[in-house]
């Protein structure tokens, strides 16, 4: 890769989109790809006046991620050509502090080790005794079902049929139609 550049290009759907041109072979462009899939667009020749000839829209692009893309072109031998000043969108959202301190870590001491015991620490108080004891914890609702009450009786204005008077059939389905016999074949016409 010889150059590169990256610059703003917002759409309203992507208010965060910028596009990457750079000079280079399809080699360095696959390897941009395999990088930062997820954030780059499908590559396009490009012939601008600079001199580039790929394009590479990247989307979504905040300022830690855009670092990111600046290191892996520097790594890729690329010299910026030029990093737009036009001001892109600040992201709100504050990146975590670092996990791993990386200030160097202290020289060890060359002093012999103390032959003095470590100092104990003092031992912890028990907590003062409650003067009162902490009302009960009411007992958990039953999970059975409540009890209901018994059924009335049915009231004596309704009449239930005596269970000795014989009940209609039910309805029974008529038996099927009988089987239409063929046509005769038409005679045969001299």
């Amino acid at each position: 890769m010889e150059k590169w550049t990256i610059k703003p290009a917002p759409t309203t759907q992507d208010p965060r989109r910028h596009v990457l041109l750079l000079k280079g072979d399809m080699k360095d462009v696959a390897a941009l790809l395999k990088k930062f899939g997820a954030l780059c667009g499908r590559p396009a020749p490009e012939k601008s006046p600079e001199g580039f000839n790929f394009s590479l829209f990247l989307h979504g692009l905040n300022e830690p991620t855009l670092e990111r893309v600046k290191a892996a072109l520097g790594e890729l031998g690329g010299v910026a050509g030029g990093i737009s000043s036009a001001p892109a969108p600040v992201s709100t959202i504050t990146p975590p502090p670092p996990l791993v301190s990386l200030a160097p870590a202290p020289a060890p001491s060359l002093a012999p080790p103390s032959l003095e015991p470590p100092a104990i620490p003092p031992l912890i108080a028990p907590p003062p005794a409650l003067e009162t004891l902490p009302p009960p914890i009411p007992a958990p609702p039953s999970l059975e079902p409540p009890m209901l009450p018994p059924l009335a009786p049915p009231p004596p204005d309704i009449a239930l049929p005596p269970p000795d008077i014989a009940l209609p059939p039910p309805d029974i389905a008529p038996p099927p139609a009988p089987i239409p016999a063929p046509a005769p074949a038409p005679a045969p016409t001299p």
